[in-house]
């Protein structure tokens, strides 16, 4: 009971990803604009819906940990393709034999 309490008081101002309850001074932004909502499709493959009793907002810190996340996985992604040239590369220029 305790939480589905918590959960309806935390509509406005709570941070839909991590749940915080954030003061009113602290910038929270708008999962379902600027492509936010996209964002974390793409990474997380879950599909946040727009309900009338769901947080919609995300705050700064989670911003900055999707942020590093698509970082993360750009560098995966880029390392990944070098190491594919790297293999194709050294099957057509076989080594000298000794």
């Amino acid at each position: 009971m305790e939480a589905r309490k918590f959960l309806s008081n935390c509509y406005k101002d709570c941070c839909r990803i991590c749940l915080l309850k954030l003061p009113k001074t602290v910038l929270l932004y708008n999962i379902f604009e600027d492509h936010l909502r996209e964002r974390i499709l793409d990474f997380s493959f879950i599909n946040l819906l727009e309900g009338r009793d769901l947080p919609k907002f995300i705050c700064q810190k989670c911003i900055k940990k999707l942020d590093a996340a698509e970082e993360f996985k750009q560098q995966i992604e880029i390392t990944e393709n070098i190491l594919k040239q790297h293999k194709k590369t050294k099957k057509r220029k076989p080594y000298p034999r000794l």
